[in-house]
């Protein structure tokens, strides 16, 4: 919604038009490009005369290990050929257990988890792309998933005990 009411065009590619036409009320400047983010035509024209690529594609934990970095190669490719910077959603899972706190940018990736170390891998992929091949990205480091239609026990049952006046327990 910010990039909407400040008139920024946005584009996205979504799996089904008709699915996202629900949750796209009220946003403005808004191109819908039906397609697979596993299909290099589709990011094609998703990436065409963009400036920047926000990278929204998540999938399910149990998909991760075989899918997970194959799914970001096809987006890095198609960045570097349109020359659009990427910002990647990062998270904290590449840390590991904490060795000094606050944790900031200079943590080592210390990934103890699967899902840590691929993320780390992902991560890592990024920078090897920006050195090798001039790839511009950013990542946005944040300790979850939230927003508009995320559902998060953690989050859902801190937000919902406020909105009650509760403590959360958790």
């Amino acid at each position: 919604m910010a990039l909407s009411k400040r008139g920024v065009p946005i584009r996205v590619l979504v799996r089904s038009k008709t699915k996202a036409l629900r949750f796209a009320q009220g946003i403005v400047n808004l191109e819908i490009v039906e397609g697979d983010a596993t299909n290099a035509d589709d990011l094609d024209k998703a990436f065409n005369g963009v400036a920047v690529v926000h990278y929204c594609i998540n999938i399910p934990y149990h998909k991760w290990e075989k899918q997970a970095t194959s799914l970001l190669s096809k987006s890095i490719e198609a960045a570097i050929k349109h020359q659009v910077k990427l910002v990647f959603p990062g998270n904290v899972y590449v840390y590991g257990h904490a060795q000094y706190n606050p944790v900031d940018e200079n943590h080592p990736h210390a990934a103890h988890t699967k899902k840590g170390k691929i993320r780390v891998a992902m991560e890592t992929m990024l920078e090897k792309s920006r050195v090798e091949r001039g790839l511009s990205y950013s990542i946005v480091r944040m300790p979850d998933f939230y927003g508009p239609f995320v559902i998060n026990t953690f989050s859902e049952r801190l937000y919902l005990n406020a909105l009650k006046g509760k403590k959360c327990n958790g």
